[in-house]
């Protein structure tokens, strides 16, 4: 459970550099290409594990717009 709060967090912080909180949440509710045209909150409410390979794909999403 940790794992997965810190995984979220650190998605979340990625996504504050370039989003407000409500682009935040429209980030985790809006289809992605990039996940199949699935909505990352499609993905973090079923099971999953950070080393999935959504939830990886996901994370490198939101670290890219640090970049």
């Amino acid at each position: 459970m940790a794992l997965r709060a810190h995984f979220v967090a650190r998605i979340v912080g990625d996504l504050a550099g370039t989003y407000n909180e409500r682009g935040i949440r429209r980030w985790f509710e809006r289809p992605r290409h990039q996940l199949s045209g699935r909505a990352p909150e499609e993905i973090l409410r079923a099971q999953w594990a950070p080393e999935d390979d959504d939830v990886v794909a996901m994370g490198e999403l939101a670290t890219a717009l640090t970049i």
